[in-house]
């Protein structure tokens, strides 16, 4: 498994680079659905398909049959952002699991050993 994060490693090539795209889930996993009704800051809407580029993937976690991504979109909200993990399996594209963070956080509590 390789780990790549945007401010600790970069991301590769076909990541950073990677179109404006819409992607169709074809699942949520119950903890997507869980995080969803519970986050602290709100109940999240969840999507079925998330548009998105190179620009919004904050970290990547590549295994020879699959790629997790870290997506960061904007939302309504004019405080926070809305985080996604989406696995890349085969055909599927499963939405493990999402949360709100603040638009101004610095990620100091970002553990930079896992990345390197």
């Amino acid at each position: 498994m390789q780990k790549f994060h945007r401010d600790v490693n970069g991301l590769p090539e076909n990541l950073e680079n990677f179109p404006r795209s819409i992607c169709r889930l074809t699942s949520l996993a119950p903890h997507a659905i869980e995080q969803a009704e519970s986050d602290k800051r709100g109940v999240i809407q969840l999507p079925d398909e998330i548009i998105f580029s190179g620009d919004d993937i904050l970290e990547a976690e590549l295994t020879d049959t699959s790629v997790k991504l870290l997506i960061r979109l904007p939302c309504d909200d004019t405080v926070c952002d809305v985080c996604y993990v989406i696995l890349f399996t085969g055909e599927q594209r499963i939405l493990k699991t999402v949360w709100l963070n603040n638009k101004e956080d610095s990620h100091e509590t970002l553990d930079k050993s896992k990345y390197l």
